[in-house]
């Protein structure tokens, strides 16, 4: 979560928010200490479509174009890359940009402002995947680090 935190401030996102489980007391802790805003997500046991909305409905009042859609489980993302995404995103502003790694797309990701209307209609423990990869044409982002995602904290020292 750290790692997440610091590479998404890094990137020159704006502005930032981190979306929580209401069980996620120690994330709470670290991110207060860390002064990076967070939400907590009430709706959480529906999956990670109502995190998604959690986040938008945060980010709504803000003016912005689009949203950076990242997880804190894939730990091989770097703020440069993250900062390269949004400027691919700047100079060509496709309707999303999504990173492709391990024959597939998805987040990290950059999803404009238009298709906010398709996350919102989002349901169940399914995130932004399913939307990106139905968009014609989509622009990708080589970036095959975030293949490697941690799921569970066995999997923290398979790499």
């Amino acid at each position: 979560m750290q790692r997440a935190a610091a590479a998404l401030k890094e990137s020159g996102a704006e502005p930032l928010v981190a979306v929580l489980r209401p069980d996620a007391e120690a994330h709470q802790e670290l991110l207060i200490r860390l002064g990076f805003p967070f939400v907590i997500n009430e709706d959480a046991a529906q999956g990670m479509s109502s995190t998604i909305k959690v986040g938008l409905q945060y980010i709504s009042a803000k003016s912005i174009g689009a949203v950076l859609i990242t997880t804190c489980d894939q730990p091989l993302v770097t703020h440069v890359q993250l900062k390269t995404m949004i400027d691919q995103w700047h100079v060509d502003m496709p309707l999303a940009l999504a990173a492709a790694y391990s024959d597939t797309i998805g987040v990290p990701a950059i999803i404009s402002i238009e298709l906010f209307p398709q996350l919102m209609a989002l349901e169940g423990d399914r995130g932004a995947g399913p939307l990106l990869r139905s968009i014609s044409g989509i622009a990708t982002f080589s970036l095959p680090e975030a293949g490697f995602d941690i799921d569970s904290s066995d999997q923290i020292g398979a790499r």
